[in-house]
């Protein structure tokens, strides 16, 4: 980063749509870890379980109302939003495909046996063969380890269950 010429800013979520972050790497470089400040006209808000839940029934609804009958959620590190996309759309009627990140990028050993672990059980507690697919997924394969790549993909193929990852 101090080689670089002039400065350098990430843009988190210019591609998804919503919420786009801005990070001015080349003056907080201690903060590269986060995702930097909402961008001017962005505005970020920390769900509670309930606005987890009403948003992603809402999304849920949405995608209903434009005609889809199955959609499919990249991943999530957070147990609460998986129970809150799970439960919206079985409550809609929405089948879907519903992804755990496993990325161990930066974690000791101990933090790979837990984000593994933390897999395993998304796989098994939801294997009630209704409409939520439970799937895990890499975000992008530099932030997991060929280890954990192989890992997840192998607990995956176990289940019958899809693995996702973004390449670029």
């Amino acid at each position: 980063l101090r080689r670089m010429p002039g400065g350098l800013i990430e843009i988190y979520s210019m591609t998804e749509g919503g919420v786009v972050c801005l990070l001015a790497a080349h003056e907080f470089p201690d903060k590269l870890h986060t995702v930097g400040r909402p961008a001017p006209g962005s505005e970020l808000k920390v769900l509670d379980d309930e606005a987890l839940h009403v948003s992603a029934k809402l999304a849920a609804l949405e995608s209903l109302r434009g005609g889809f009958t199955t959609v499919a959620d990249a991943g999530t590190r957070s147990e609460g939003a998986l129970d809150a996309v799970a439960s919206a759309v079985r409550e809609a009627g929405l089948r879907c495909v519903l992804g755990r990140i496993c990325n161990d990028h930066g974690l000791d050993e101990r933090g790979t046996r837990d984000v593994l672990a933390a897999g395993e059980r998304h796989l098994a507690a939801r294997r009630d063969g209704d409409l939520v697919h439970p799937s895990l997924a890499i975000s992008v394969p530099e932030m997991a380890s060929d280890a954990t790549l192989a890992r997840t993909a192998a607990l995956c193929s176990e289940a019958g269950a899809v693995f996702q990852t973004h390449v670029n």
